[in-house]
């Protein structure tokens, strides 16, 4: 439950910190 929420936290950040590269 918890781990999974860590996960899906650092996919959120990761997905942002590539559109943020992109730009």
């Amino acid at each position: 439950g918890r781990a999974r929420v860590v996960a899906d936290g650092h996919d959120v950040v990761s997905r942002m910190r590539t559109l943020l590269a992109k730009i």
